[in-house]
């Protein structure tokens, strides 16, 4: 009788450890990982592989990877499949793996569970494509051969982490931006490479393989300035371009060229009508003509009387400038301003100490005061140095933004949450300008900005109003409806007491007396 209690007692234990040890075994942890640590929302090739980090650890066992939902904030889904994992220098095939895709931006939790109980996790980020999210994309090199590797980059210092090839036959790429080029020896391609970064910044890079003879594109000239462009031709036009550094040079298919920065870039093109190829390396900016006219111009070098250009450095700093007819245009560092219907010379000198001469003519105008091609300023607006305004039209981007005078004011474009581009006007020293902003179809509209100098609330200045004869009316309020209180000669010290719109309001001591009243801010000068 003893001895089968025993037996039963036995019995009973070995059914308890029968059952428990599998639970016990499942129960354990088991280090798992992603082979991506950011994924891009909504992009289908941008995903991450969670597998165990040592796939010997789970025998037999079928793990299976879902996301943790309550503990994750974005939304994503994974795939359960199984792959081979390396570790330790061995291959184990028939591993189970999951693919996770991301839906929304956030944090996703993965969690790795044999049957019932969860044995490991991990996480991955989620990155939304951003509004603005452009970002200028960059490789090694842009001109591969067979075999040959290069990697990519994003200027925004992100690591890629999500790319696509329109040609993977000929390009292949991985989603950290390494690119190879499959193209056969004696053969020519391209590709457009899109990669994403991974704060969502997303751009495209052409790459071409193969071998281009240097020596069958011609154009009138292999130097340009910022901005200008120049056509290529391959026996007619090609239908294929591509820059090496499009931060110096961008090139359309057709072979437009045109400079944006200082430097040299290769244009490699192609003509798939006659089977020809080659490549062109053009100059932007330096290694001009003689006497730096091939590096510096005139945004305009037609202006009416009162109407204002600048003198585009190409990249150099401008020391001085002066007319040699005052008379009909006056300059005042990079800002060249009509006077009189006519025509003079501007000369200028750069920090290098190269000099140079750019012609200028000066017209009556409309009514004699304003350029008949630019629209008068509709608006004023302030904006303290270091602030921004940014203006839109509806329905339709903005396609080019400028400047009048660049020290004062900055112009850029950038992309709206509508995804049509924006002017963003920069104040960066205390002045006034007037800014421009064109559609495709070359609508102008133009505004005054008035940079202050940032917060001069308790500060002195003085009048300074251009002009030692012009005297400058100090207002009852904010605009020039309200009443003259006094007028104020240059020079003359006032304290700021606060700001309202495109005025100063302003306290100043006659006659032993203080008194008050708003000054625009365009004749307030700070030392």
């Amino acid at each position: 009788m003893k001895t089968k209690r025993l037996l039963a007692v036995f019995l009973a234990l070995m059914m308890v450890f029968a059952i428990a040890a599998p639970a016990a075994l499942a129960a354990e942890i088991i280090p798992i990982t992603s082979d991506q640590s950011v994924i891009i929302a909504m992009v289908t090739t941008s995903t991450a592989t969670i597998r165990p980090v040592n796939p010997a650890t789970i025998g037999y066992n079928n793990i299976t990877y879902s996301v943790d939902s309550a503990s994750s904030t974005a939304y994503g889904t994974v795939t359960n499949d199984r792959g081979t994992v390396a570790y330790g220098g061995i291959n184990y095939p028939n591993i189970p793996i999951g693919t996770v895709t991301g839906l929304t931006s956030g944090n996703l939790v993965i969690v790795a569970k044999i049957g019932d109980l969860e044995v490991g996790r991990t996480s991955v980020t989620v990155r939304s494509v951003l509004g603005s999210g452009s970002t200028t994309i960059s490789a090694g090199s842009t001109l591969l051969t067979y075999g040959q590797s290069t990697q990519l980059t994003s200027s925004k210092g992100y690591p890629i982490t999500a790319c696509s090839s329109n040609w993977p036959a000929d390009f292949t790429v991985t989603n950290t931006g390494l690119v190879t080029c499959m193209i056969p020896v004696g053969k020519v391609g391209y590709a457009d490479i899109t990669a994403y970064d991974s704060a969502g910044n997303v751009g495209t890079i052409r790459l071409f393989g193969g071998s281009f003879p240097n020596n069958t594109v011609s154009a009138p000239k292999s130097n340009i300035n910022i901005n200008e462009s120049l056509q290529l031709f391959l026996n007619g036009y090609p239908d294929h371009c591509g820059s090496s550094n499009p931060a110096v040079a961008t090139v359309t298919d057709g072979g437009m060229v045109k400079g944006v920065s200082n430097g040299t870039a290769t244009i490699y093109c192609i003509n798939s009508v006659s089977g020809t190829i080659g490549q062109f390396t053009v100059t932007v900016g330096i290694g001009g003509l003689p006497g730096g006219t091939g590096q510096v111009s005139l945004l305009k070098n037609s202006i009416a009387v009162g109407e204002t250009t600048i003198i585009n450095g190409a990249g150099m700093t401008i020391v001085t400038s002066f007319s040699s007819n005052s008379t009909v245009a006056s300059t005042n560092g990079i800002t060249v301003t009509g006077v009189s219907a006519g025509t003079t010379t501007i000369t200028y000198v750069t920090n290098t100490g190269a000099t140079g001469q750019l012609p200028i003519t000066v017209t009556a105008g409309s009514s004699g005061t304003t350029d008949p091609n630019l629209p008068k300023p509709t608006k004023s607006y302030s904006v303290s140095a270091g602030g921004y305004k940014t203006f839109k039209y509806s329905n339709t981007s903005v396609k080019e933004a400028w400047s009048a005078n660049p020290s004062v004011v900055s112009a850029s474009l950038v992309t709206g949450s509508d995804g049509y581009k924006q002017a963003r006007f920069t104040g960066l020293s205390a002045g006034t300008t007037t800014v421009y902003m064109k559609t495709a179809s070359g609508s102008v509209s133009a505004m005054t900005i008035v940079v202050s100098a940032g917060d001069v609330t308790g500060r002195t200045g003085k009048i300074s109003s251009g002009d030692d004869d012009l005297r400058v009316s100090v207002r009852k309020g904010a605009g020039s409806n309200y009443g003259r209180r006094a007028t104020l000669s240059n020079g003359t010290k006032v304290t700021i007491k606060g700001e309202s719109g495109v005025y100063y309001e302003i306290t100043f001591v006659s006659s032993g007396k203080t008194y008050s009243g708003y000054v625009k801010k365009a004749f307030i000068a700070f030392n």
